[in-house]
């Protein structure tokens, strides 16, 4: 059943996310660029083995493509959360 006029909110990790987190904390070195970042970057897949769960991280257009296949019309994606959180990271 549609329900019209309501808000949807979802949050989605950007498939780039990883490569930050490990540049200011896990060191990101050579084999993690071109093994698991590298993965990560190309299919989104996580299967959690650093300390975070198992995840799908997105690409901008991936996560509206999912909206729409909800059967969600006018979805608009906003960034909330960008690369600026890891500087804060490594300055601290």
């Amino acid at each position: 059943m549609a329900v019209e006029g309501r808000l949807v909110a979802a949050a989605g990790i950007s498939r780039y996310s990883l490569m930050q987190d490990y540049t200011v904390s896990a060191g990101l070195s050579p084999d993690l660029l071109t093994g698991e970042v590298t993965d990560v970057v190309r299919t989104g897949s996580y299967d959690g083995s650093r300390g975070f769960t198992v995840a799908h991280f997105h690409t901008a257009a991936e996560l509206a493509q999912e909206g729409i296949e909800a059967g969600l019309n006018e979805v608009r994606l906003h960034g909330i959360e960008g690369p600026g959180w890891a500087y804060v990271v490594a300055a601290g």
